[in-house]
């Protein structure tokens, strides 16, 4: 008998209710990232943030605020999340000094994201996560949505 623990999540599409315990058994993930180019290419991007499609819609919302342009793309990720920082950190990983001096060969790494989709669903984490080489991790993408 095999243990419900002891599974491995091969897919996981990530949504504002998905929990951290959740994602560290996940193998790749289908994520959203909100941009203002309608050509995406993934060398350009590293460290790429990636969350559910709530939490890109809703940075599309808040970028729009600003008049930073005038149409944003949502492109719906498949993710290799490789080697997976086992810390969930509060905030953006890339503002904590010891994740910038040592990468420590880590691929992903997860955080509480309360800028984007705060007023949301109560329950869950909302977590997004920094994908660190995501020219390798990316599996898949697609363009599902224009602004």
């Amino acid at each position: 008998m095999i243990k419900l623990k002891s599974l491995i999540c091969e897919g996981l599409k990530l949504n504002p209710l998905t929990t951290f315990q959740q994602l560290k058994t996940a193998k790749t993930i289908t994520c959203y990232h909100a941009s203002e180019s309608p050509i995406f290419m993934p060398d350009d991007w590293p460290p790429l943030h990636v969350g559910s499609i709530q939490q890109a819609l809703d940075l599309i919302k808040h970028m729009g605020h600003k008049g930073v342009t005038n149409k944003f793309y949502l492109y719906e990720l498949e993710v290799n999340l490789g080697k997976f920082d086992s810390n969930l950190f509060d905030e953006d990983p890339m503002n904590y000094p010891e994740v910038q001096d040592s990468q420590l060969d880590i691929d992903s790494r997860a955080y509480t994201n309360r800028i984007e989709f705060k007023q949301g669903l109560k329950q869950g984490e909302n977590i997004s996560v920094v994908i660190t080489n995501p020219k390798e991790q990316i599996v898949s993408k697609k363009l599902v949505k224009v602004i």
